[in-house]
Parts: C-alpha cells; sequence; structure tokens
C-alpha cells in the first residue's frame, strides 16, 4: 500500500531513521505514519493519540513522541507500533 500526501492533512513533526524509512506525526488525523522510503506504508502508532508531536527516537531505536492535547510522552516500539511506555 502506498500513502500519499493527500492522507497526511496536517503533518507536525518528521524523522528519518538509518534505514531512511519516515516518520511523520499527524495532528488532523492523531497518527503517526511510517513509511519506506518509497512511499510504502510499514505501520500506523495509534493509541489514543491527540494531536501527537516531537517526534525523537530513544537510544535503543524506539519511538518517543509528544501527545501534546493529552499532556503525555509515549514510547513506542518502532518495529511492532507498540506502547512501550507512557510519561
Amino acid at each position: 500500500q502506498y500513502y500519499t500526501n493527500t492522507n497526511i492533512y496536517r503533518p507536525t513533526g518528521v524523522i528519518v531513521d538509518d534505514d531512511r524509512n519516515v516518520y511523520i506525526a499527524d495532528k488532523a488525523t492523531n497518527c503517526i505514519v511510517a513509511l519506506m522510503s518509497n512511499g510504502t506504508l510499514i505501520r500506523l502508532y495509534t493509541n489514543s493519540l491527540y494531536s501527537p508531536q516531537g517526534l525523537t527516537f530513544s537510544a535503543d531505536g524506539n519511538l518517543l513522541l509528544s501527545d501534546t492535547l493529552n499532556n503525555r510522552m509515549i514510547l513506542f516500539a518502532t518495529q511492532t507500533a507498540k506502547v512501550l511506555q507512557i510519561y
């Protein structure tokens, strides 16, 4: 499945990993979209996000983001989108 820019409405953060996968925080759809460099969808990160932004990778390569309007930070497993910790 390919993702097009019409599927991302309000990007608030972008980060690229060492494999050139692109992670985009989308404020309008309240999710993180992970794409391969060719645009193929890898996975979506959700878990009741409300205005996600501020993406970064932790030292062990997991995805940390600010879930702004829920007043929390969430650490996702990069490979599975499983929530590892909520701060």
